[in-house]
This record gives structure tokens, C-alpha cells and sequence, in this order.
């Protein structure tokens, strides 16, 4: 009877570390995606070349009292967890900037911050594509213009198909992510990695030749691909909610290649499964004509 009891109350005590830890992260990452594109939170490397954005360890101090309540204890304790996480990372003299280090939130950790926020408001989807299309992108690239001709409601459906359509399993030794769109009987795979703080394996790239690679995936190539990938499923996920889908031409250019690029892939994946089909009613009928099939079942 006390060892049970004595279980109940190491469980219910992990539970409740469990519970702070992920509202440590989330309260961190809100804070870190709040800075970016803000003007004196810019991270300057060598040549004035604008690296990202970012907050200093002491500056967390600034966010004791607010919403996403967070101190530079908490975030001393919990730093190490989020750079093996690849939910932040840092800039210091080793990426060329000065007065560091600085510390900014990746699009994976985006990710794990908009999968826990309660409610989001508009302004914060804004936030979410400029940070992935920064990423993705680069600073001279970041428009969001095309945001303004959806609604709020289906800006939050978008997000919302976004997360019911992936894999986020998260241990204290690697994390799992994988991230699709359902297609009938077909999930169609964009992204898979498989991430530790050692190593990262990326399993399936779809929207890049996976020939083009590099052997040893970075955390830089992590980070492209992850925004790369979000940024082209969240516009897709809007795109299928416009009533007249030619109004797509008036949205910019950049929209309409995502677009293009994900429905594109959609298409083959489905043509694969078709030819994979033909094989099949080849081999079994010697044909895969419908209705020469069926004169051999009348016969």
C-alpha cells in the first residue's frame, strides 16, 4: 500500500514538473517570437548583415509581469533543454556577432509554441509568418502582404489543419517530426526528421531534391526546411478555403509559387500511387484497361 501511495506521488509530482517545464517553454518562446522584427531586438553580425533576431539572458528580467510571465532564472534553467531541442538557438562570436550571445526561437520551436498557446490573435499569425518566411526566405523577401485578404478565422483553421496533420512526439532523448497532408487514402509525406541534440536525420524532404542535401544536416538546414515546409502547408491550408480559387492570381507572386509547388507535388504523389495500381492490375489481369478487364470476367 505505501509503495503505491508512494508511486502516486512521484507521478503526480513529474506530472507537475512536466506541466511547469512546458509552460516555461511556451513562456520563453512567446517572448522570442514577440522580438522578432522588432527594431532594437536586430542581431547584427560582421558587415552589418542583419543575422535574426534575439534577447539577451538578463533581458528576460523585462517579462516578469507579463502574460507569458518569464525571468532570466527561468530561462537559465530551461536553456539547455531548449538549444538540444532545436527550439532556440544562439548567436555569439562564433556566428560573427558582436556583444552576444543573443538567443532566438527556431521554426521548430514556433512550432511546439503555437501547438500550446490557449488562444491566438491575429497579430501573432502575422508574427508566425514573418518569422517562417524570414527562414525560408531572408529579410528582403519576408512578405506577408497576402495575409490581409483572409479573415481571421480562417487564418486559425489553417493553423489548426496544420497541427492535425503532423507527428510531434517529443522525448528527453529526440524528437519526432513529421508533417503531411491527407489525400484520400494517401497521406502524402513533406517533411520527416527524426532530431536529437547530437544529430539530426532528415527521412523525407519532399519539396527539395533530396539529392541536393548535404551529408550532415545542420541546424541551419534544419531550420530552412522546417520553415520552408510550414510556411508552403499554411498557405496551402488557405488557399483550399478561398470560395473562388482564380482569385488566387491577384494575391502576390510568392503565394502562387507556393501553391503551385504543393499541389504539384500532391498531383505526383497521386500518379505514383496510380501507376503503382496499373502494376498491380497488370500483373493480375494482364491488362489495365477497365473494360477489357471485365470482357475476361464476363468470358
Amino acid at each position: 500500500m505505501f509503495k503505491h501511495e508512494l508511486d502516486k506521488i512521484m507521478s503526480d509530482s513529474r506530472l507537475k514538473y512536466n506541466l511547469k517545464k512546458e509552460q516555461a517553454f511556451t513562456n520563453i518562446l512567446y517572448q522570442l517570437l514577440d522580438s522578432h522584427d522588432v527594431k532594437n531586438r536586430k542581431i547584427i553580425g560582421w558587415g552589418k548583415k542583419l543575422q535574426g533576431y534575439g534577447i539577451k539572458q538578463t533581458d528576460f528580467n523585462l517579462f516578469e509581469n507579463s502574460t507569458y510571465r518569464v525571468d532570466e532564472r527561468i530561462f537559465r534553467n530551461n536553456k539547455k533543454d531548449l538549444l538540444d531541442k532545436k527550439f532556440i538557438r544562439v548567436f555569439d562570436k562564433s556566428n560573427h556577432v558582436k556583444n552576444g550571445p543573443y538567443y532566438s526561437i527556431t521554426p521548430l520551436g514556433l512550432f511546439y509554441l503555437f501547438q500550446n498557446m490557449k488562444n491566438i490573435s491575429d497579430s501573432e499569425i502575422t508574427g508566425m509568418f514573418k518569422l517562417l518566411s524570414f527562414y525560408s526566405l531572408g529579410e528582403n523577401k519576408s512578405d506577408v502582404t497576402f495575409l490581409k485578404h483572409f479573415t481571421e478565422q480562417q487564418k486559425l483553421k489553417a493553423i489548426k489543419d496544420l497541427f492535425r496533420y503532423c507527428k510531434f512526439d517529443i522525448d528527453d532523448e529526440r524528437i519526432i517530426f513529421s508533417i503531411y497532408i491527407p489525400l484520400f487514402s494517401l497521406n502524402v509525406i513533406f517533411l520527416e526528421a527524426r532530431i536529437s541534440s547530437k544529430d539530426i536525420d532528415l527521412n523525407i524532404a519532399h519539396l527539395v531534391d533530396t539529392y541536393d542535401l548535404p551529408a550532415m544536416i545542420d541546424d541551419d538546414e534544419l531550420n530552412w526546411q522546417i520553415a520552408f515546409t510550414l510556411r508552403l502547408l499554411l498557405s496551402y491550408y488557405l488557399y483550399v478555403q478561398m470560395e473562388n480559387k482564380k482569385n488566387i492570381l491577384k494575391l502576390p507572386r510568392d503565394f502562387q509559387k507556393s501553391i503551385n509547388s504543393v499541389t504539384y507535388l500532391l498531383g505526383s504523389s497521386l500518379q505514383s500511387e496510380l501507376d503503382e495500381i496499373s502494376k498491380l492490375r497488370m500483373k493480375t489481369f494482364g491488362t489495365a484497361d477497365v473494360l477489357e478487364v471485365q470482357k475476361m470476367i464476363k468470358n
